[in-house]
């Protein structure tokens, strides 16, 4: 009977103890993943109806029926992300720019959800097209953004070329904007797909061929968290699995968000020339080769005459 007992009391130990784990991944189990989000559309953003929009929200919606989470998401300006982070408050936030200093702070995904960089926009009729031109400017700037400090950041480039010019700090990129739009900055610095949604919205800037660090945009985890080896390991699952075209959903939501275009605009204006220039060239060519021939081979210039 003592036997018993032991057996069994050894038997519900391990049930209780080491079969927790097994339950708590297992299938049919609901986790709840607390993710940040900021606007920044339209990679994220919140909408009319408070909920959560953007190509990061649709990538995450779609994890999330895949691997049975129920996702939070925790609305805020993009210091107060970092600093929920930081806490453990949240699990994970969307949107953010790898770099060896955050990588410092925070845990990441390997697989990039999208390739972007900085560009700085100023007024329409603004002279400044070159980083000589931010000489004793006022630069409005998101707040902690990879784009203001760190290496390929707008301040290491201002101290190589020994510009002075004056941060302008914010919380929010609309915000950076505005600040150029009603002349209270010179120049403001943006994402890339920030610049290409809003640019509408802002007739009155232009974007300049000043181009800022080229980023890889992951999901950031807290620091050393328990979780983050599985999360990190489905999150990369699926992003990888979706941009190499899994039910060509991932296309679709840049489709939906108008964020096919991903090449600078400077280099994409370059191509854009008249239609009448590529037939003239192909001929101007063509004429010169044959021109070439006939006085390298006389034989052929002969018959030609002969013809």
């Amino acid at each position: 009977m003592t036997l018993f007992k032991y057996y069994l009391s050894l038997f519900i130990f391990l049930v209780l103890f080491l079969g927790v784990p097994c339950v708590s991944y297992g299938a049919g189990v609901t986790r709840t993943i607390r993710v940040g989000i900021y606007n920044n559309e339209p990679k994220i953003y919140q909408d009319s109806d408070g909920k959560a929009a953007g190509v990061y929200a649709d990538i995450l919606n779609f994890i999330a029926k895949k691997e049975n989470w129920k996702v939070e998401y925790v609305f805020g300006l993009w210091e107060e992300g970092l600093s929920r982070l930081k806490k453990g408050e949240i699990d994970v936030l969307v949107d953010v720019a790898f770099s060896e200093d955050r990588e410092k702070q925070f845990d990441f995904t390997k697989e990039t959800v999208l390739n972007s960089w900085g560009v700085i926009y100023v007024k329409n009729n603004s002279p400044i097209d070159s980083f000589l031109g931010l000489e004793n400017k006022r630069i409005s700037v998101l707040k902690s953004s990879v784009y203001e400090e760190g290496r390929e950041g707008i301040i290491q480039y201002l101290v190589a070329f020994g510009i002075n010019a004056v941060m302008v700090e914010v919380d929010s990129y609309d915000a950076v904007l505005t600040l150029v739009d009603t002349g209270v900055a010179d120049a403001a610095i943006v994402s890339h797909f920030f610049g290409l949604a809003h640019r509408k919205e802002y007739p009155n800037l232009r974007a300049t061929k000043i181009f800022l660090k080229p980023t890889e945009l992951r999901f950031a985890l807290t620091k050393g968290d328990v979780d983050n080896q599985y999360l990190i390991e489905r999150l990369d699952y699926w992003v990888k699995k979706l941009r190499q075209g899994y039910d060509g959903y991932y296309l679709k939501s840049l489709e939906k968000y108008g964020l096919i275009e991903t090449e600078p605009q400077a280099n994409k204006q370059a191509w854009l020339v008249p239609n009448w220039v590529l037939p003239f060239c192909l001929g101007a060519a063509s004429a010169f080769i044959f021109s070439w021939l006939i006085k390298k081979f006389p034989r052929l210039r002969k018959k030609k005459l002969n013809s």
